[in-house]
């Protein structure tokens, strides 16, 4: 979708999209479909992971020329319940994404 909100392919952009027409749910569906995979991966991970790792380098000593460092381990920690509620949220938004109207 451009800025004029046409909805556009790789070649050509059509007439504005219009609320409730096809190309328009179809754009909102698919949207709604990879958010709701972005949230069951992002869950999965935390799940697995149990939180974000990363080393962070602490000057010790710094006396003249010399220079001593040490290297810190730090966690942040995800609760196992974000990570149930982002699979259970990410599956109930591709099931939602997926239902067709009549």
């Amino acid at each position: 979708m451009d800025i004029a909100g046409r909805y556009c392919t790789t070649t050509t952009c059509g007439p504005p999209l219009r609320r409730g027409s096809l190309h328009a749910s179809a754009a909102v569906e698919a949207t709604v479909k990879l958010i709701g995979v972005l949230l069951i991966v992002f869950g999965i991970v935390a799940l697995v992971l149990g939180g974000i790792r990363y080393t962070t380098h602490e000057k010790v000593l710094d006396i003249g020329p010399i220079e001593a460092t040490a290297e810190k381990h730090r966690e942040i920690p995800i609760s196992p319940v974000v990570g149930i509620a982002s699979v259970v949220g990410g599956i109930v938004l591709v099931v939602a994404g997926s239902r067709t109207r009549a």
